[in-house]
């Protein structure tokens, strides 16, 4: 049988080295201009998540990484579902399974690569009682008390993104949207650097490739999801 999903390898694999390229440019020569022009000119000093006041709580939820776990796991399957690409119900179902235990991988990934790079968050290395102790602009290495680099929320949503296109859902439209203002506003907000937004996209990508490429295989062996 041929691959449930097509997809051209080469292009998503050329996109995503050209974005982490693009991530150490960043890194090096537009970090530190960005972030002081948001601030200086967008919050008039820096800019902390506690200056939401009453909206802290709902701030702290919508950043939350398990938040957006969930919203992709759903999204993904909603895509899905929309295609009308799986076969069967059965196929369905375990693609759902799939999805779950590739999300859980693609989350614990994530998780050792911010500990591997160990980039300070900008809301929290720019408070005065850290900006004399670490080095704001670069990387601490394998600490779990920095988490900035790759963006965790870039990488999600850079898989789901993938899957989007490959599904060719009407959702994909959706998607690219909420992508885009996920990343503008973690970048307004000091969640993230804008670094750490494209290598996490990159890196995204490469696993929503991954689990396509698995995808494929399996559904090819296991003709009882025919």
């Amino acid at each position: 049988m041929a691959n449930l999903f097509n997809i051209g390898y080469k292009k998503i694999i050329s996109w995503s080295i050209a974005l982490i390229l693009l991530s150490i440019i960043s890194i090096l020569f537009f970090d530190r201009e960005i972030y002081f022009w948001i601030n200086l000119n967008l919050h008039h000093g820096h800019f902390h998540s506690s200056q939401l006041k009453g909206k802290t709580a709902f701030y702290e939820f919508v950043t939350a990484e398990l938040t957006l776990l969930g919203f992709v796991a759903l999204l993904i399957v909603m895509m899905l579902h929309d295609s009308k690409k799986i076969p069967s119900k059965f196929a369905f179902l375990f693609f759902v399974v799939y999805q779950m235990i590739f999300l859980f991988i693609v989350n614990i990934t994530k998780v050792y690569l911010k500990f591997i790079f160990a980039r300070c968050v900008p809301e929290i290395c720019f408070l005065p009682d850290y900006v004399s102790l670490v080095n704001t602009w670069g990387f601490h290495w394998l600490s779990f008390d920095f988490a900035s680099f790759p963006s965790g929320h870039s990488v999600l949503m850079g898989y789901c993104f993938l899957w989007s296109r490959v599904i060719k859902s009407k959702f994909s439209n959706f998607v690219s949207w909420i992508f885009l203002a996920m990343i503008l506003g973690m970048i307004l907000f000091n969640y993230h650097f804008l670094g750490d937004c494209l290598a996490g996209t990159g890196i995204g990508l490469i696993l929503g490739l991954l689990g396509v490429f698995l995808w494929n295989k399996i559904i090819i062996r296991c003709t009882f999801l025919n």
